[in-house]
C-alpha cells in the first residue's frame, strides 16, 4: 500500500477497535438481526400494577388454568361438532334450494344421484320434463351419479358455482352422461 491516506485510515480503524475491545466501549451491534431484536422487544401492556398482581395470582393458580385451558377445548369441540354436523342428516337440506331455482327444459328427463360425503343418503333427483322430485333415499340406477363434499354443494345452491364447473376443478366425480352435467346446470341455475 503506497497511497497515506490508505494507511491512516487502516490505523485509525485499527486503534478505533483496539479501544473498543480493550476499554469495553459500548457499541452497536454489529448485525441487522440484533437491532431487530432490540428494537422489537415487547412493550410494557397498559395495566395497572393491581390488574398485573391479580392476573399473575391467576396464572400462578395451575387448577385455574387447567380449568380454563379445558373449558376452552370443551367450547372448541362443541362448535366444531355443529358446525361439523350442521345440516349433515337433514332429509330436507337443499330441497326448498332446488324447488326454487327449478327451470323445466322441454324433454330433459334424468334421475340424478348426489352422493354428498356428509350425508348418510344421497339425494336422488328425478327430472321428468316440467316435474321433478327429490328426496334422499337410497336407488339402485341412475343416468348420472356425482359424489361431491358438502361444502362444494354449498357453493353450487348459493351460486358460486356449476356442476359443470365443480366437475372441471376434480371437486365432483362424475359417473354417467356429461351432457346430463350441463342440462343439470341449465335446469337449477341457482345464481339467477
Amino acid at each position: 500500500l503506497e497511497n497515506e491516506d490508505y494507511i491512516r485510515l487502516i490505523e485509525k480503524k485499527a486503534e478505533n477497535m483496539y479501544r473498543t475491545i480493550s476499554q469495553k466501549f459500548p457499541s452497536l451491534p454489529a448485525s441487522n438481526q440484533a437491532v431487530k431484536q432490540k428494537v422489537n422487544m415487547t412493550k410494557n401492556s397498559d395495566l395497572t400494577p393491581q390488574e398485573t398482581e391479580q392476573l399473575s395470582k391467576y396464572v400462578s393458580d395451575e387448577k385455574y388454568v387447567q380449568r380454563q385451558k379445558e373449558d376452552i377445548q370443551e367450547l372448541t369441540s362443541f362448535f366444531k361438532d355443529m358446525l361439523s354436523n350442521e345440516g349433515a342428516d337433514s332429509k330436507e337440506e337443499y330441497l326448498s334450494e332446488l324447488k326454487r331455482s327449478f327451470k323445466p327444459m322441454a324433454g330433459f328427463h334424468a334421475v340424478c344421484a348426489i352422493r354428498v360425503e356428509e350425508k348418510p343418503l344421497p339425494l336422488v333427483l328425478n327430472i321428468r320434463g316440467k316435474d321433478f322430485e327429490a328426496e334422499y333415499k337410497e336407488i339402485d340406477k341412475a343416468d348420472i351419479e356425482m359424489q361431491t363434499k358438502r361444502s362444494v354443494m354449498e357453493e353450487i345452491v348459493n351460486g358460486r358455482m356449476t356442476f359443470q364447473r365443480g366437475f372441471m376443478a376434480g371437486t365432483i366425480k362424475l359417473k354417467g352422461e356429461f351432457a346430463i352435467l350441463k342440462n343439470l346446470d341449465q335446469t337449477f341455475p341457482f345464481g339467477d
